[in-house]
Parts: structure tokens; sequence; C-alpha cells
């Protein structure tokens, strides 16, 4: 997944060519973590730390989990991609964040456990403190 996001990309405005990976890692998740790869994958992602100009007018003001609940990477337990309205955008991601986690969250109160999908486990550390950030 990774190489494809890297040599897959849009055209857009003045940022010109930007990969999928840039624009999934380095745009919209900008002061996110990455996320943290199950022990079989030696690889952490990184996301672009070179600086480039253009990039730096159009970041998110302030990092937004949510987006995780509307982007797909390719993989089974991704969302559904869905259209984002400027006028609606807080709506629209809470409510695709609820969607989802009704739609992927098992709970099984006989065995006292919770089920999440894959996702959820490798984007963690955006739902805990900085200074807890867990890596395998």
């Amino acid at each position: 997944c990774v190489t494809l996001f890297s040599r897959v990309g849009y055209y857009i405005g003045e940022l010109g060519l930007v990969s999928l990976y840039d624009l999934h890692y380095s745009i919209l998740r900008h002061g996110l973590s990455p996320p943290v790869l199950d022990k079989y994958n030696s690889m952490r992602l990184r996301p672009n730390t070179m600086t480039f100009d253009p990039w730096y007018d159009h970041l998110p003001s302030q990092p937004d989990s949510r987006v995780l609940y509307v982007i797909s990477d390719g993989t089974l337990s991704s969302p559904v991609p869905r259209l984002l309205l400027p006028d609606h955008l807080h709506s629209d991601l809470d409510t695709a964040e609820a969607k989802y986690i009704r739609a992927n969250v098992t709970f099984d109160i006989s065995k006292s456990q919770v089920k999440i999908p894959k996702l959820l486990s490798d984007h963690r550390n955006d739902f805990i403190p900085r200074k807890c950030h867990y890596d395998e």
C-alpha cells in the first residue's frame, strides 16, 4: 500500500504533483502520528519531512484524527470514502466517525472483549496523549 501510495498522485493547483502518500500523511494528517505497523512489518511510516512552502499554506490549522474515518487506504478495515462538503465538514466528520465505530467495533460481554479493526489499532496513537505513544 505504501509503495502504491508513493507512486500515484494528483496535480493539485499550486502544489503541483502530490503523491497519495504525501496527501494522506503529510497534508491531511499533518500533526498526527504516523500509524504503528504490526510486528511483522519492520517499516514504520514517516511523513514527508521536507519543507515545501506551498504545502504549508494548505495544512489543517489543527490536527483532526477524524480524517481517519473518511480516507480509504485500500485495506479491508478502511472506511468507505465519503464526499465532504465545506459547509458541513465537522458534522460530516462526526457522522463518519460514529458510523465507522458502530459498524466495526464489536463487544463480547460474555468474554469481556472489545474487538477493534486493524485501522484503529494501527492509528492508536491518535487516541492517546502524545507522551504515552505506543510502538510495537
